[in-house]
């Protein structure tokens, strides 16, 4: 059973993921931040669904809030199957 902070986190989680989803494509583009030269930890590639850590700069912009999303909406979807 979840813990109330752990309920909130995904009511959030989902509120985020709604929201970014039916923002138009152009607003993306000022929420991506511009790739550091700092890789990630391998424990964070292992962690990742989607990501390997050579993937996670597209057009050198930092895609891991992307790939987070990702992940979020996969999982619902393996819930709803």
């Amino acid at each position: 059973m979840l813990n109330d902070t752990e309920e909130c986190r995904g009511v959030d989680d989902s509120h985020t993921v709604n929201l970014l989803t039916n923002m138009p494509r152009e607003s993306f583009e000022e929420l991506l931040t511009p790739a550091n030269d700092d890789s990630p930890s391998s424990e964070a590639c292992a962690a990742a669904t989607f990501a390997v850590c050579d993937e996670t700069v597209y057009d050198g912009k930092n895609m891991e809030a992307i790939i987070e999303m990702l992940s979020f909406l996969h999982a619902r979807l393996d819930i709803v199957s």
